[in-house]
């Protein structure tokens, strides 16, 4: 779902370094270096259990399958990131903010108009 928004927004993320964390599959390696391939975008993968500074990122994006906690999203808001997480199944005891981003978690579209305007919001565009 990340990699098809990004098509969607690549235009908006050029010249910005993407990196993709914790990441285990050999499909989403490959479906990155083809994101970089079709677009010119910056992006690279970091397999999971590596050291990551995230002192200097400005955006922390993700769509998870259930909840949000996990170390690298509580080491990005600790580095002051701004953070866009949409989970697609989230618990009965979700609040508005996880809720409102339920659509998004299902639409590469939404996903993309959504990272957008958190990079505005960060200061980013």
């Amino acid at each position: 779902m990340v990699l098809s928004a990004l098509y969607h927004c690549a235009e908006a993320l050029v010249d910005r370094p993407i990196l993709f964390v914790d990441v285990e599959s050999e499909a989403v390696q490959i479906g990155v270096e083809a994101l970089c391939w079709d677009t010119g975008l910056q992006a690279t993968t970091l397999p999971p259990r590596q050291p990551l500074s995230l002192d200097r990122t400005c955006l922390f994006a993700a769509i998870l399958r259930r909840g949000v906690a996990g170390p690298r999203l509580h080491a990005a808001r600790q580095a002051g990131a701004t953070t866009l997480i949409a989970v697609q199944f989230p618990s009965s005891y979700a609040d508005a903010g996880v809720l409102d981003l339920v659509p998004a978690a299902h639409d590469p579209c939404r996903f993309a108009d959504r990272l957008v305007a958190a990079l505005a919001q960060a200061k980013i565009l």
